[in-house]
C-alpha cells in the first residue's frame, strides 16, 4: 500500500468517527428513538426485505459473470463498494418509509 491509501483510510475513518459524535451528541440530549405507527414498521419491513433481495440477486450474478470469466479472485475495492450501495440503498428505504407514513 502507498501513501495515497492510508490517507484515504485516515480521512475515512476520521469522517465516520466525526459522524459518530455528532449524532452521539444530537441524540444525547433528547429521548432515544421515536415511537413508529404499524404502516411505517410494514412499510420499513416492505423496503429492507426488497432491497436486500435485490442486492443479494445482483451480487449472485455478479459473483456467476466472474466465475464465468474465469476470475478466482475479487478485490476488495469491490465488496467496499458492494457494502456501501447495500448501506444507501437500506438508507433510502428507511427514508421512504419515514416519508410515507
Amino acid at each position: 500500500m502507498n501513501t495515497t491509501d492510508y490517507l484515504v483510510m485516515a480521512a475515512a475513518l476520521t469522517a465516520a468517527l466525526l459522524m459518530v459524535l455528532f449524532l452521539w451528541r444530537k441524540n444525547a440530549g433528547g429521548g432515544g428513538l421515536h415511537e413508529a405507527d404499524e404502516k411505517t414498521k410494514q412499510l420499513l419491513r416492505l423496503y429492507l426485505l426488497r432491497i436486500i433481495a435485490i442486492i443479494l440477486g445482483a451480487g449472485a450474478v455478479g459473483l456467476a459473470v466472474l466465475t464465468f470469466m474465469q476470475r478466482e479472485t475479487v478485490p476488495v475495492d469491490i465488496l467496499w463498494i458492494y457494502l456501501l450501495v447495500l448501506l444507501m440503498a437500506l438508507a433510502a428505504g428507511g427514508w421512504l418509509a419515514k416519508r410515507q407514513s
